[in-house]
């Protein structure tokens, strides 16, 4: 991690105090006390919550050094050493550049996406991190906040850095693209997601394609070969001199998803890649995580990660908690169900995602609990009465679903499939518990201000 010397090069500031405390290393960044370590180096950001309020359970928990903005009264820090700056996201974003710029040997991967960013980053970090040291975006950290956080935590002895690029209106992905300057950038895929700030597919596909915008000449873009937009994206990462690499199911992607064969356990795998075989078990029961970890084996391999290696790591890719994790639950009447846990996000692509995995697990009954899909605009009440009509086609038993644009999707379903409706999901919890059988399987999906997850914790605490 960075020296305070070089925080303080970063912000170009000057220091006063203790030369000595120069010398010494952060052992990470913090931006909330509760998760603080000691050693870290804290910055006070104003958000929703003002981490000024915080400096003095920082400096208890031990924290190093605080970073601070100049309105803030330091006359009770005397003992403390902390940097004062005009505005502290200000100063998170220096920092973040500047650990970046040290970073002369390490491959840096960027990932962006409609869906799969986290998974691909996930399943990425699994395939890499034995052989050689890897930074990673943590959680889904991957905003005008989370890129410059994540970017801080590398150091000149980094092998490799990968790192979500997200965004939620027009114009983020450009400014963050140029903070991470990646080696490699992905992307996943372009579906209607965040429309409401958006527009339409195009605009979205646009926006996506900002993540190649400062690519080289021997950087590498890996692109969704199934997209429709695939030959736009190519056409713009062909002008940077970009070498191009498609991941896809359709024939003529340089690495292809072959064949998808579900069993007990999960599935059996087959993909190409150029011109090699590749096969393997995973614990997933949709194809679409077959298709992220294709994604992370494109980019493992541009990062110098040998195929041979690679595929020693791949039977531990699974799938991530509120991402398709799948677990067996014992109800407080003695039921054992079993619970799909897809609720982190939802847009009409993942809600397809995650019906197929409901499809696919065997159980005795199919309940679905969804939902809405936020932030689509005008194109929401469409959009849910798509998924409203796809459900009513399917062979689930049950539905019940959260939030005022399930009113849409209602209307689309059969009667005999509607068991519960409610604003919030708190109001749900007694009618699903009261409708859950044994051998039950449940699927959670849908976005996550909605908190579908507490479901889970509801059954498992009753």
């Amino acid at each position: 991690m960075l020296s305070l010397a070089q925080i303080l090069e970063a912000l170009n500031l000057n220091f006063h105090a203790n030369i000595s405390i120069l010398h010494e290393s952060i052992t990470g960044i913090s931006i909330d006390t509760r998760t603080l370590q000691p050693g870290n180096l804290f910055i006070a950001l104003k958000g929703k919550n003002d981490g000024h309020h915080y400096i003095k359970e920082a400096i208890k928990k031990g924290a190093i050094a605080v970073i601070v903005e100049d309105s803030f009264n330091t006359e009770d820090m005397t003992n403390t050493t902390y940097f004062k700056v005009p505005h502290t996201l200000e100063a998170l974003k220096k920092i973040g550049i500047y650990a970046r710029a040290q970073c002369h040997n390490t491959k840096i991967i960027a990932i962006t996406g409609s869906v799969g960013k986290t998974t691909v980053k996930e399943y990425l970090k699994t395939l890499m991190w034995p052989f050689g040291k890897t930074v990673a975006t943590q959680k889904s950290y991957n905003g005008s906040i989370g890129v410059p956080y994540s970017l801080a935590h590398l150091s000149h002895d980094s092998a490799f850095g990968i790192f979500e690029v997200g965004m939620n209106k027009r114009g983020e992905i450009a400014p963050l693209t140029q903070m991470v300057k990646p080696d490699i950038a992905i992307v996943t895929s372009i579906h209607l997601a965040h429309t409401e700030q958006t527009g339409t597919l195009d605009d979205i596909a646009a926006e996506k394609s900002d993540i190649l915008s400062t690519l080289e000449k021997g950087n590498t873009a890996i692109l969704p070969f199934n997209a429709p937009h695939y030959q736009f994206l190519k056409d713009k990462a062909a002008r940077t001199g970009a070498n191009i690499i498609s991941v896809g199911t359709k024939q003529g992607a340089d690495i292809q998803l072959i064949a998808f064969d579900t069993h007990d356990k999960g599935a059996s795998i087959k993909a190409k890649v150029f011109d090699d075989n590749l096969s393997w078990e995973m614990q997933a029961y949709a194809k679409h995580y077959a298709i992220s970890a294709l994604f992370a084996v494109a980019a493992a391999l541009t990062a110098g990660v040998a195929l041979d290696k690679i595929k020693t790591m791949l039977p531990e890719l699974k799938p991530l908690p509120g991402r398709g994790s799948i677990e067996k639950i014992k109800l407080r009447n003695g039921h054992i169900i079993t619970i799909i846990d897809d609720s982190y996000n939802a847009n009409i692509a993942s809600m397809k995602a995650g019906l197929s995995i409901l499809n696919a697990v065997k159980g005795k009954r199919k309940i679905a609990v969804l939902g809405e899909m936020r932030e689509l605009g005008s194109q929401s009440k469409h959009l849910h009465e798509e998924l409203g009509r796809l459900v009513s086609c399917t062979n689930i038993d049950s539905v019940f679903s959260c939030g005022i644009e399930m009113r849409h999707f209602n209307n689309k379903l059969q009667k005999i499939q509607l068991k519960g409706y409610a604003d919030t999901i708190q109001n749900l919890y007694i009618p699903i518990e009261q409708e859950l059988q044994n051998g039950d399987v449940v699927l959670l999906k849908g976005s996550n201000g909605n908190h579908i997850w507490k479901i889970k914790d509801y059954l498992m605490n009753t």
